[in-house]
This record gives C-alpha cells, structure tokens and sequence, in this order.
C-alpha cells in the first residue's frame, strides 16, 4: 500500500518536472520571438545580422552589428523584454570586418627576396 502511494506520488512529480520543462521552453520562443521582433523595430538594428537564441530566459545575441554602440542598443533590447533573466552577446562588427578586408587588398605581400649572388672572386691587390 505504501509502495503504491509512493509510486503515484513519484509519477506525478514527474509529470510535473517534464511539464514545466515544456513551460521552459515556450516562453523562451516566446521570448526569442520577441527579442528578434523589436530588433528588426529598431532603426538602428534593423540593417545589423543578429542571432537570438533563449535557453531558461537567458538570451544570447550573436552575429554582426556595424558598429560597437549597436551590441549595446540590442542588449537594452533585450533586456526590457518580460521573462528576459540575462542578456550574453558576441558581436562581430561590420567594419572592422571590411577595414581588414580592405587593407589586405591595397597592401599586397612584401615581394619576395632577390635571389642569392654567388659570392665574387676575391680580387687580388696589383704589386
């Protein structure tokens, strides 16, 4: 009997724990789809590549923004988004990008050296 009792009140914990994990993971779509929402809202956002992705209300921004005041503006972003617990970003900016780029292509590698000349005979002082 108490075996039983114990066995019920196992199975339903468990059914508890599984069904808030589900709880989890649709409020962080929810909160994904939000966060994405008023990035593409913002001005200064919008044109900027951004990845986000929520695992229990920490959202992560990743991708390329143009420029470093921008990872900024997307933090606050999604930070005043409900059910929002912490923000972690990685950012690539644009134009450090395509400064790089552009100065590997207006500075070509060194030439390379000149071959080696044979050492010259030793000239031998007139007497």
């Amino acid at each position: 009997m108490i075996a039983k009792k114990f066995t019920t009140l196992l199975a339903i914990c468990l059914f508890a724990f599984v069904g808030l994990q589900g709880c989890n993971k649709g409020e962080d779509v929810n909160i994904t789809n939000e966060v994405k929402s008023k990035i593409a809202a913002d001005p200064t956002l919008s044109r900027s590549k951004i990845e986000v992705d929520t695992k229990d209300g920490v959202v992560s921004l990743t991708g390329t923004i143009q420029n470093p005041a921008h990872e900024q503006t997307a933090v606050r972003v999604a930070q005043s988004v409900n059910g929002v617990k912490q923000v972690n970003s990685k950012f690539t900016v644009e134009s450090q990008t395509a400064t790089v780029e552009s100065q590997n292509a207006t500075n070509p590698a060194a030439p390379a050296p000149a071959p080696a000349q044979p050492p010259a005979a030793a000239v031998q002082p007139a007497q």
